[in-house]
């Protein structure tokens, strides 16, 4: 599972991710000790509920314009096939996910100050009954974040009313005085961009409308959360999304049950969580809690922090 990769920026020192030669090093390495498999050998073991021994699946998240700058000119090179998993909410309302916001406040100013000014702005009562004791513990574990930083992305994420998350972070926006408009028109993939990398044989995955956190939401709106995406999707990729799906943050927390039901109903093929583990016969036979790796658990995947 990979995120930001990326050139480091002085205008940036303190965001979090993974550079772009550290990406191409750990690639040539996974090469070098597993097998990569193609779109139609992985698609064969999901057919046939098999898996091939230190088989790999590529899958990138969030739908970055990271990913058409840097990532697929070297899975092209590679003749490499990868999954690329797109929440829509910015096609249609022409603003950053509140994940993104979260990050880029992060990445530019440090999560020092961000929970300074943060803490201005939450009472007690925005926050979710019992959460810090539900999440606390078992959230971003396998991120390479200081203190101040997980601590924002767990109240933000996690902690929060789920009405009062976007709300509170255009506030954070405003006192640091950024335009979120212009930041917006270079941070995703453009829907030629989408196209292109289909066309070089690349996947267009389902990763919920607003990347919000499913077991947080009404049933109805789990269900409008992915309705909602497919059809954007569908209208991007004129019709050539891939019917597989991934967990906005991922882990076992992050859904529940009439999520599973949810993506039975619309007849996704499978879906991925992230849990460290290997992909097992039986995960295939459940198809939509496959487990995935953080890239920083593998050789050269380790996080950079600003410029190189």
């Amino acid at each position: 599972m990979y995120h930001y990769v990326r050139k480091g920026s002085d205008k940036s020192p303190y965001f979090i991710h993974l550079d772009v030669d550290d990406f191409e090093k750990q690639i040539d390495y996974l090469l070098s000790n597993y097998k990569i498999l193609s779109k139609e050998e992985f698609e064969k073991n999901i057919k046939n509920k098999s898996i091939i021994n230190d088989g790999i699946v590529l899958t990138f998240d969030d739908g970055l314009s990271d990913h058409y700058e840097y990532v697929y000119p070297i899975l092209t090179k590679k003749n490499l096939w990868g999954i690329f998993y797109i929440p829509t909410f910015p096609y249609q309302n022409k603003q950053l996910l509140d994940v993104h916001r979260i990050h880029y406040l992060l990445g530019k100013y440090g999560g020092e100050n961000v929970l300074d000014k943060l803490s201005l702005l939450i009472k007690s009562k925005d926050f979710i009954k019992s959460s810090e004791k539900l999440f606390g513990a078992s959230t971003y574990l396998k991120q390479d974040n200081d203190f101040y930083t997980t601590k924002v992305k767990q109240i933000i994420n996690y902690y929060l009313q789920p009405h009062k998350r976007s709300d509170i972070l255009k506030k954070l926006l405003d006192i640091f005085k950024e335009n979120e408009n212009e930041i917006c028109k270079n941070f995703y993939l453009t829907k030629s961009q989408i196209n292109l990398m289909i066309e070089g044989g690349m996947s267009i995955g389902n990763h919920g409308h607003s990347h919000t956190l499913f077991s947080n939401l009404s049933d109805l709106e789990q269900c409008n959360e992915i309705i909602t995406s497919n059809d954007i999707l569908s209208d991007l990729t004129d019709g050539n999304d891939y019917k597989s799906f991934c967990y906005p943050y991922g882990g076992k927390q992050s859904y529940n049950n009439y999520t599973l039901k949810c993506l039975n109903e619309y007849n996704f093929t499978f879906a991925f969580s992230v849990e460290s583990k290997d992909i097992e016969v039986s995960d295939i036979i459940k198809k939509y809690e496959l487990p995935r790796y953080d890239c920083n658990e593998f050789m050269y995947g380790k996080a950079t922090k600003g410029k190189k």
